[in-house]
């Protein structure tokens, strides 16, 4: 059947091949969304440090579990939804700057419990985090005994046989997966250091002291699970080649559609993933979705429609664009010939 109710060896097999190539990855739950993941990480790290503020980022995206649903669409005053009753708990952060990120965190150090953060923004406008902001929050979290958190959700497996966290010497406590590593089929992961992932460990600890996170009838289930191993025993087998491959394809479409746009777009990403921002008024770069949100998404969006309708190239309209295995250059001249009949239809 593909529903065991309990643990099985397709579990084990998936969780041997996270553990090996995420080394925070100590421990692990499952959970069928991204959101259930976060929404987990954020009871871990409120019940370990006894605290009760989650910071996150203008324009991080974490699903939609009412502990992270703020700040997430602009403008990032506005409450995002009726129906959250607890919203002075989750303080936003400016991406990429540090000095201003710092000075918010240092005003409310004795109850915050963890900062959760994307490598790169996803929803918020496909922007990668400098190494240094992401250092110097990681260092203020774990000075000030507050967990730092990384959803790589979209990220995990996308640019790396691994998480991103590697390749910037980070030390993440906790970490949230979700997307390939399901195999295109319903999964989230909340992995992290022992001394955090035990407290949803319910023979150690008592009611009032544990994190009671996981399971679910459909946690863990056998498809997921073959799925996700079944994919990723195919991205080691391809090896590094892949990467490289899907890697080239988003660089080469970012300095592409930079150059076809002359100067009136910014085109941000990393590796396989890319976004094209459309300048607007005083913005001349993109460093956060506060920039992003300022910049022409009326053009953005009329942009992608037109691929979509005239193309057949999709985009979730004003979101990021990505890469997989399938693509190939020909893929890439596609953009760039709907690119010129979107310039000769649509002047400025």
């Amino acid at each position: 059947g593909w529903m065991h109710g309990t643990l099985s060896k397709n579990t084990i097999k998936l969780s041997e091949k996270i553990s090996k190539a995420v080394p925070v990855a100590e421990k692990i739950r499952y959970a069928t969304t991204g959101t259930e993941a976060t929404m987990y990480a954020v009871r871990l790290a409120r019940t370990a440090t006894r605290r009760k503020i989650i910071a996150k980022i203008d324009g991080g995206w974490h699903g939609y579990t009412t502990d992270l649903l703020k700040t997430v669409n602009w403008p990032f005053q506005k409450s995002e939804s009726r129906g959250i009753a607890d919203e002075k708990h989750i303080i936003s952060l400016p991406y990429n700057n540090l000095e201003n990120s710092i000075r918010i965190l240092k005003s409310i150090s004795n109850d915050l419990a963890a900062v959760i953060i994307e490598p790169v923004l996803g929803g918020g406008g496909c922007i990668p985090a400098t190494k240094e902001y992401l250092t110097g929050i990681e260092e203020f979290c774990h000075k000030n005994n507050s967990l730092f958190i990384l959803d790589e959700i979209v990220t995990g497996f996308r640019f790396r046989f691994g998480c991103l966290y590697d390749t910037m010497k980070l030390d993440p406590d906790i970490v949230t997966l979700g997307k390939i590593v399901g195999g295109g089929f319903p999964i989230g992961v909340v992995c992290g250091k022992d001394e955090f992932m035990n407290y949803a460990n319910t023979s150690l600890f008592s009611k009032s002291n544990r994190a009671y996170i996981g399971g679910g009838t459909c946690a863990a289930n056998p498809l997921s699970m073959i799925a996700g191993e079944s994919t990723l025993r195919m991205i080691k087998n391809k090896g590094n080649i892949l990467y490289e491959r899907l890697n080239m394809l988003g660089s080469k479409t970012r300095k592409m559609l930079d150059k076809k746009f002359a100067g009136d777009v910014i085109t941000t990403g990393a590796g396989s993933l890319f976004l094209t921002h459309f300048l607007k008024g005083k913005i001349t770069e993109i460093k956060n979705s506060t920039d992003a949100a300022k910049c022409n998404t009326k053009k953005l969006h009329d942009y992608h429609f037109h691929m979509i309708a005239n193309d057949k190239i999709f985009f979730l309209p004003g979101k990021l664009g990505a890469f997989s295995d399938v693509h190939t250059k020909s893929d890439i001249t596609a953009i760039m010939k709907s690119t010129d009949n979107f310039l000769t239809k649509f002047k400025k």
